[in-house]
């Protein structure tokens, strides 16, 4: 067992109890996460060899897990590039046509020298 890896993995454990925002929709998933690493380092002894073979399995399932993840994530961010809350932008013309907008807001503003 990696004593590094262990005591890493507690301090994180340790930091999302303290500072963790409950409310937070990933606080369930980064505790369940740190507590699984947890219980899988403590249960497999990679120094023997019938804990080594699954050990080596787990972490094999794990790395294809990531690149799957990975390119997947890469690939949603590259074709869905939307800005969130925005469903179109609309000139000035149509802005003016908007019901209780006020007309001198327009005529009151200053140009945009860019």
């Amino acid at each position: 067992m990696d004593v590094a890896l262990l005591s890493a993995n507690a301090d994180q454990l340790r930091t999302l109890l303290k500072t963790g925002d409950s409310n937070s929709p990933f606080y369930v998933a980064c505790m369940v996460f740190i507590s699984l690493s947890l219980i899988v380092q403590m249960r497999y002894n990679i120094n023997r060899p019938d804990h080594f073979r699954r050990a080596e399995t787990l972490n094999n399932i794990c790395m294809i897990a990531s690149v799957f993840l990975t390119t997947f994530n890469v690939l949603i961010t590259s074709f869905m590039a939307e800005v969130p809350g925005v469903t179109e932008v609309l000139s000035v013309n149509e802005v003016e046509t908007l019901p209780n907008f006020p007309r001198d807001a327009i005529d009151s503003a200053e140009p945009v020298v860019g």
